[in-house]
């Protein structure tokens, strides 16, 4: 009898049954598409950390992500694979992270955060954490492909200028990494706020 299959019985076999049961026990986040706060992105992150976690397949982490589904959400699965020929192979996860993006984090959206990335600059109301917080929120939806050098460059030509000043050396040496940017900028703006 082949694992994740079913017996005589048209039961799951045990294999099957637990891996649900252990996916719901990780407390994996729910997606419904209904709310403008839910992040598509982050969804499949948490997903995606059950799954690695559970060492699933390409298809069963499909059919895993999809008891994380709701509302508006789960009706569009439902339509997906509907809409799929008869016969045809399982979603690999690819296909289905590649078509949940694409319905749930439309190119025109992607764009705009994008946009609202290269945007982004620290101001005196909103502080390292904060930045570092939207920085990296944003910075998922950047059209190029950042490496830690250019994350680092890129978060300290968006600091407030003194805070900027002290890292500024650091964008000709190239000797800085995003996390190290992060911490001086936070240790430089204790000492600036609380003189």
């Amino acid at each position: 009898m082949m694992s994740g299959g079913y017996n005589g019985h048209n039961q799951p076999d045990e294999p099957l049954r637990r891996s649900i049961r252990e996916f719901l026990d990780m407390k994996p986040p729910v997606f419904t598409g209904a709310s403008e706060t839910e992040d598509p992105l982050l969804f499949l992150d948490g997903i995606q950390k059950a799954l690695d976690a559970l060492e699933c397949s390409s298809t069963r982490s499909v059919e895993l992500a999809a008891y994380c589904l709701q509302d508006i959400a789960e009706d569009w699965f439902k339509s997906l694979k509907a809409g799929r020929p008869p016969n045809s192979r399982p979603l690999t996860w690819k296909e289905f992270t590649n078509a949940f993006i694409d319905r749930f984090l439309p190119m025109s959206l992607r764009d705009a955060l994008a946009i609202q990335f290269e945007g982004l600059r620290q101001t005196p109301q909103i502080s390292v954490n904060e930045y570092n917080i939207q920085f990296n929120r944003l910075s998922r939806h950047a059209q190029y492909v950042m490496n830690d050098s250019m994350r680092a460059k890129r978060f300290i030509h968006g600091l407030i200028d003194p805070l900027f000043k002290p890292l500024a050396s650091h964008l000709t040496k190239g000797d800085i990494t995003y996390s190290q940017a992060v911490d001086v900028a936070r240790e430089v703006e204790t000492r600036w706020r609380d003189p």
